[in-house]
């Protein structure tokens, strides 16, 4: 739930529509919430809470957007891009740790869709980026280096394969 005086803190004129107020940037196709989220914290000085169990499931499917592991990190890359325009010094101080942590999230899509190469491209570019996720959350972190070094072992294809019954069956190979 989000106070509709703190969306409207953030809101801002279309570029191309005059007088229509967004809340999001349309433009970042992947992670538009990432960037509003990003500015109600930065400029809308909102508090976050968070709501204990999970309350919903994230479920990728082959064709949507979350299964495009390289635009959705280009989108976040747009992202940072805009926040550094209002907010550098928020960007300069975590930037890498953030990097990291998105890489890592992108690594583990990758090991749904059955790419174990892009996984270990992702982890590799991960831990480059800042060592923290590792020490943070290490089971979060080793798992698709485990995941994706297997794959390296079973071969595209039967990894491709187990990769879809992991997610639920709901991905074909």
């Amino acid at each position: 739930m989000i106070r509709r005086s703190a969306l409207d803190s953030v809101a801002f004129e279309h570029p191309d529509e005059r007088g229509r107020l967004c809340f999001f940037d349309e433009s970042l196709r992947q992670s538009e919430d990432i960037e509003m989220w990003l500015r109600l914290a930065l400029l809308g000085r909102v508090r976050f809470e968070g709501i204990a169990p999970a309350l919903t499931e994230y479920r990728i499917g082959g064709g949507g957007l979350s299964s495009q592991v390289v635009r959705q990190y280009q989108s976040w890359l747009g992202v940072v891009e805009r926040v550094e325009r209002h907010a550098a010094g928020f960007v300069a101080s975590h930037v890498n740790r953030a990097r990291a942590y998105q890489l890592r999230y992108l690594a583990r899509r990758a090991v749904q869709l059955g790419d174990h190469g892009m996984a270990l491209t992702l982890i590799r570019e991960s831990l480059a980026s800042s060592r923290r996720p590792l020490l943070e959350e290490p089971v979060k972190a080793l798992v698709p280096i485990a995941a994706a070094l297997a794959g390296r072992l079973l071969g595209p294809d039967r990894f491709a394969r187990l990769a879809g019954l992991a997610a639920g069956g709901r991905m074909g190979a």
